[in-house]
């Protein structure tokens, strides 16, 4: 029984059947409800345009005894409306009114010298004023009364509302009647249409093609009838099967020439890999070469560095330099690219710094140059470069920075224990040509440190898809000013590790510096540079 109603709900007979019944049903019956409305309306008009004619006989009675008689005089009037009445069965009462609202004549005596509590016509209307109100149960016509061209009375004509309504039940009936047979009519010439034109092909043209695929003879051939759409699907269908057929006799041929296309696939696929390895190793030993090994000595400074590089791509690196007796230069690189292009952009951009970082020049004008000169390399590719580009003035303290599509450095204050932001305004390098950018500068005390870091720290994430956060970061900071730079850098890097998950998922790179005291006298100098212990952390910290 399961199997029956699915296979019927699957079936298009019963589909078009259910579509057509529906825009059927609901097309005529659409029609049949704006017709009953249109029909009671030109039925309710009609009847009031006929109580119309009877008011104006009325009037017209009226008009010629006013001649003679005043309205209140007349004779014989009661007796006229009630011939009204007979001449015209659906004319349920006539009476007429004076102005004060007072039954002068009725059609049933009774009623006469009564009040009348309809809403009438005001003073001053016209003679072709008239209109229809509900009374209870009767629709009423109101015809003013004048003399000397004023209202003196009015004449009321009325009917019952379920004569409107017996007549509209009448229509409803016939036209209920009509819909029905419309409609079973039309189901059945559209379906005998569709069965014998499609439906019944379509089943026939299922039923062979069955029997071809159950028997695996491609050997057959549908029949096509007619030169319909089902026929050009007929005609499709053979084509099919002759192209299958032909496809199962070549078929060891097509199975030993592409056993021979993915060998050679798999041998173009294994070259291209190693030479995927080949570029991999030449990036690592590039990146080798953009992190410093040996970072320079001041008595000033105190740092600390630390380098996560997933694929030995170099795409994360920093670098410090000198500039002058009193400035040094600190630079942190973020690439987009991966591989071989990440270290090779890195690189060029580190030249680019080292070759225009002079002395008495602002930080924003050496990143603009940079900028320039990066965008005549790589302002055609898709791959992007945000750089944090400083300078640290050793005998004043001024550190001047200049932001360019990078993240923060942080400033933490030894005296006030507070972490700051230090940005200004910059766009990434080598997209713009004539981009511009700003340079913020402020003053370093004994103790303060400076953290700088890639996008790697702040937005890993941890199992739960929650990121790492600049706020961790800065609350990592004032939590740990009592510890030294290197165990700053080295715990902070171990907390992004457990965060997530004991393993790092994205490259990283974080530098930290402590100024520890201001340029002591003028001949002070820099000494030789120094390889500092344990300064490179690889992936398996």
């Amino acid at each position: 029984m399961k199997y029956l109603l699915f296979k019927i709900s699957k079936s298009i007979k019963v589909k078009t059947i259910v579509i057509i019944s529906g825009i059927l049903v609901f097309s005529i019956g659409l029609t049949l409800v704006v017709n009953i409305f249109h029909v009671n309306f030109k039925l309710k008009e009609a009847l009031e345009r006929e109580s119309y004619a009877t008011g104006l006989l009325v009037r017209k009675t009226i008009d010629n005894n006013l001649q003679y008689f005043p309205l209140e005089r007349f004779s014989g009037m009661a007796d006229f409306l009630d011939g009204i009445i007979r001449i015209n069965p659906n004319v349920s009462y006539v009476y007429i009114s004076s102005i004060d609202q007072t039954i002068l004549y009725h059609s049933t005596h009774s009623f006469i010298g009564s009040k009348t509590d309809k809403i009438l016509f005001t003073h001053n209307q016209s003679p072709e004023n008239w209109k229809t109100v509900a009374n209870h149960d009767y629709y009423e016509t109101i015809l003013p009364i004048f003399k000397d061209n004023i209202q003196i009375g009015n004449i009321h004509i009325g009917k019952q509302k379920n004569y409107i309504d017996s007549e509209n039940f009448t229509i409803l009936l016939k036209t209920l009647i009509i819909f029905f047979i419309s409609l079973v009519l039309s189901i059945f010439l559209l379906f005998y249409f569709l069965h014998k034109k499609i439906l019944h092909p379509i089943e026939a043209l299922s039923s062979e093609m069955q029997e071809i695929t159950k028997d695996m003879d491609f050997k057959k051939q549908v029949r096509v009838k007619g030169n319909d759409e089902i026929g050009v699907l007929a005609r499709s269908f053979n084509k099919m099967i002759l192209q299958i057929r032909k496809y199962s006799e070549n078929l060891e041929e097509i199975v030993l020439k592409r056993t021979k296309a993915l060998n050679q696939a798999n041998s173009e696929l294994e070259i291209n890999n190693l030479q995927m390895k080949k570029d991999l190793q030449i990036a690592e030993k590039i990146q080798e070469t953009l992190i410093p090994k040996m970072l320079p000595y001041f008595e000033e400074m105190s740092f600390k560095t630390a380098d996560i590089s997933l694929k030995n791509s170099g795409k994360d690196n920093f670098d410090i330099f000198q500039i002058s007796e009193k400035e040094m230069a600190i630079v942190m690189i973020d690439v987009s690219a991966e591989g071989v292009s990440s270290a090779l952009i890195s690189t060029m951009a580190k030249i680019a710094f080292h070759t225009h970082s002079k002395k008495g020049s602002a930080s924003h004008e050496i990143v603009k140059k940079v900028n320039q000169e990066m965008y005549k390399m790589i302002g055609d590719v898709k791959d992007t470069l945000t750089a944090y580009y400083a300078i640290l003035n050793f005998e004043t303290g001024v550190f001047q920075f200049t932001n360019a599509g990078h993240f923060p450095a942080l400033l933490h204050r030894k005296k006030l224990s507070t972490v700051e932001e230090l940005s200004s305004k910059g766009f990434y390098i080598g997209i713009l040509e004539n981009a511009s950018f700003e340079t913020g500068s402020v003053y370093l005390e004994e103790g303060d440190r400076i953290l700088l870091f890639t996008d790697g720290v702040t937005e890993c994430k941890n199992s739960s898809q929650e990121i790492f956060g600049i706020q961790r970061v800065k609350d990592w900071m004032k939590e740990k000013n009592g510890l030294s730079v290197k165990e700053l850098v080295k715990g902070l890097i171990n907390n992004i590790f457990s965060f997530q998950g004991n393993v790092f998922k994205k490259d990283c790179a974080v530098l930290s510096l402590e100024f520890i005291s201001k340029l002591k006298a003028e001949t002070d100098k820099m000494e030789n540079s120094v390889a500092i212990s344990g300064e490179m952390q690889k992936s398996n910290i």
